[in-house]
């Protein structure tokens, strides 16, 4: 973990593009408590159970650390965007979220305030109570994202998940104010092969994008061919 931390180090201060996914947002948080709030031992709950005061990151309430199997926080959640001028708003185009997670730990709600108000940190993501936090940016880096859920789950050829688009977009140098975001993310929807984009002469079954089923017999006959 200490490897990943300097790794986020470097990125942050270097202004080199960062995506941050599950435990990389948990430690992008611990290593902004060290370098901006002077909390030099900050840690997880994860592996530095009895260190209390130092845990930017702790075991989540619900969760029964007695019984392990089958007690993640699973599957697809709904994630609030709070602001819309911020880049998570801006590549999904949406205040409402559904992302799949697998985690038991997360950020310390009591910490989360602190990264806000005095680290630059902005947890633009929450869950609809507000106190889980899913999706952190800073304010003073030109792309620095890190989401608690598994963005990767849901990534398709020709619709790639937003954070790895905005990524991608990032590490190949385009700009990234709202305008320019939102017709990259237009573009790339355009070039989808798995949408059709004139229906005027498709066949009914393929219109609005939908295309048939092929059935296991007519797949074997296709490389009899």
């Amino acid at each position: 973990s200490e490897g990943k931390i300097n790794a986020i180090r470097y990125a942050r201060k270097n202004n080199i593009p960062f995506l941050g996914i599950c435990l990389g947002m948990q430690l992008a948080a611990i290593e902004i408590a060290r370098e901006k709030l002077g909390m030099e031992n900050a840690s997880s709950e994860e592996w530095d159970p009895e260190n209390k005061e130092n845990h930017v990151i702790v075991y989540m309430p619900e969760i029964d650390k007695s019984k392990l199997g089958g007690t993640m926080r699973l599957g697809a959640r709904k994630t609030i965007i709070r602001d819309e001028n911020c880049m998570a708003y801006w590549l999904y185009g949406n205040r409402e979220v559904m992302e799949r997670h697998r985690h038991r730990y997360e950020v310390n709600p009591r910490i989360a305030k602190k990264l806000e108000s005095d680290a630059g940190m902005k947890f633009v993501g929450q869950d609809e109570t507000g106190s889980r936090m899913e999706i952190l940016e800073l304010s003073d880096h030109p792309f620095f994202f890190a989401t608690q859920f598994h963005p990767e789950y849901k990534t398709r050829p020709g619709r790639p998940s937003p954070p790895f688009l905005g990524f991608v977009l990032a590490a190949s140098r385009q700009p990234l104010d709202e305008a320019s975001v939102r017709s990259a993310i237009e573009y790339i929807k355009s070039t989808d092969p798995w949408r059709v984009q004139d229906s005027s002469h498709v066949p009914d079954e393929f219109q609005h994008g939908i295309m048939p089923t092929p059935s296991f017999d007519s797949i074997v006959n296709s490389f009899k061919k």
